[in-house]
């Protein structure tokens, strides 16, 4: 069974591609990056 909803796996995909890179700018343009 999938334990994660699709939040919170966005949220895990975040962090797991976000580690080491505490810019804001990046972060933003990591989850635009997602969402498309």
């Amino acid at each position: 069974a999938d334990l994660f909803s699709e939040s919170q796996r966005i949220n895990y995909t975040i962090q797991t591609r976000t580690q080491g890179i505490p810019d804001a700018r990046t972060y933003l343009l990591t989850l635009k990056e997602i969402r498309v």
